[in-house]
């Protein structure tokens, strides 16, 4: 609430403000996109929760999308376009890409101690392609023609959401804890250090999926970067 009042105030307009329904729909898209990681973590162990209950769970997987959207919104107005000239990618480089996604999602299941980490990359890989095939933005087009203003938005905006995730966990009572030493002892609150890059990935995983699906639902351009990636 209180980054969505920046925005409002930088920006004017905000998810909260001007797109009440946008908002409720992060919230609500939030837990079913949040379980898909649930699922895969029944098989990679990657971490578990101590002193939670079912409700409780649902509350704060309703959080995620949007603290992430807020974030995004927040440091987009404070980055630079940079426009290269770059050829255009043929369609079908696209199809390779989502079923290139299709099966780096399945990884995680037949390989879920040495390959776990992939759960943060497949569903971008999967959606993201399909989400410029379809006249959506997408943020490998974007990179593809050198507009790093999203990207760079997400990448910072994953970082600093994902600090406050593990700041706030690490001193509450119903916590998580991480079961991931591939990544090593030092640690950042609970979470291994290196393993804050994973949030970069999640974060376009969370925007990859949102763009996708809000499709269905709203027909006007998204709040969350409301430009075509052309």
């Amino acid at each position: 609430m209180f980054v969505d009042s920046l925005v409002k105030k930088r920006q004017g307009s905000s998810l909260i403000s001007d797109y009440p329904k946008e908002f409720i729909f992060l919230l609500l898209l939030s837990i079913p996109f949040w379980l898909i990681f649930e699922g895969y973590n029944l098989f990679t162990h990657s971490w578990s929760y101590i002193n939670y209950q079912w409700y409780i769970h649902i509350i704060d997987f309703s959080i995620i999308m949007p603290a992430f959207a807020e974030t995004f919104m927040l440091l987009w107005g404070s980055t630079r376009r940079v426009i290269s000239r770059a050829r255009e990618m043929h369609k079908a480089w696209y199809y390779s890409i989502a079923a290139f996604g299709a099966v780096v999602s399945v990884i995680p299941l037949v390989f879920p101690y040495a390959a776990f980490s992939l759960m943060w990359v497949g569903l971008f890989l999967l959606i993201d392609p399909i989400n410029h095939l379809n006249g959506r933005i997408s943020l490998i087009h974007e990179f593809l023609h050198g507009r790093w203003r999203n990207i760079i938005a997400i990448a910072v905006g994953s970082l600093i959401v994902g600090f406050l995730f593990e700041f706030w966990n690490y001193y509450a009572y119903p916590h998580w804890i991480y079961n991931i030493p591939i990544f090593g002892s030092y640690k950042l609150f609970a979470m291994p250090a290196l393993g804050y890059l994973g949030y970069i990935f999640f974060g376009m995983e969370v925007f990859s999926f949102y763009i996708f699906f809000r499709s269905f639902i709203f027909h006007y351009e998204p709040p969350v970067f409301g430009n075509k990636s052309g």
